[in-house]
């Protein structure tokens, strides 16, 4: 990972794997952290594809330590993006205890879904067909 891939105003983006590429589009995998971060700062891992000219086709949220209570983890077998979602509970509460004397007493799961790239790169939900909207980006960068 190196931050030669890109920067914008606030993030550093490095590129992390080249996950597919097809005649039609490439698939590409970069984390995105704040460079004005300090401890806890959120970290993303987008997937973004891109036309045979650069021109982004679609962009979602791979995966984050988002939070100190969100997580987002992902896999991609080729074929399907498994999105699973999780809350983090801590023994004590954030605002009493420093994050380094306290412990993580449960993750829980409270999403999951499954996309796909189509043919032409655009990332859709498999059960619906439907083109997926990442409602996190915003929030995110």
């Amino acid at each position: 990972e190196n931050t030669s891939f890109g920067r914008e105003v606030s993030n550093d983006f490095f590129y992390v794997a080249n996950l597919k590429q097809t005649e039609k589009y490439t698939a590409l995998l970069y984390k995105s952290v704040s460079f004005w971060g300090s401890d806890g700062a959120p970290v993303y891992t987008m997937l973004a594809t891109y036309d045979t000219e650069g021109k982004q086709i679609a962009k979602i949220m791979f995966g984050c330590d988002c939070s100190y209570g969100k997580l987002k983890i992902a896999t991609f077998d080729n074929q399907t993006i498994a999105i699973k979602d999780y809350e983090r509970k801590w023994e004590k509460p954030l605002k009493d205890v420093p994050i380094e004397e306290n412990k993580v007493k449960e993750i829980k799961l409270t999403n999951s879904y499954e996309l796909e790239i189509t043919d032409a790169g655009l990332i859709q939900d498999k059960r619906s067909n439907q083109v997926f909207k990442d409602s996190t980006l915003k929030a995110s960068l």
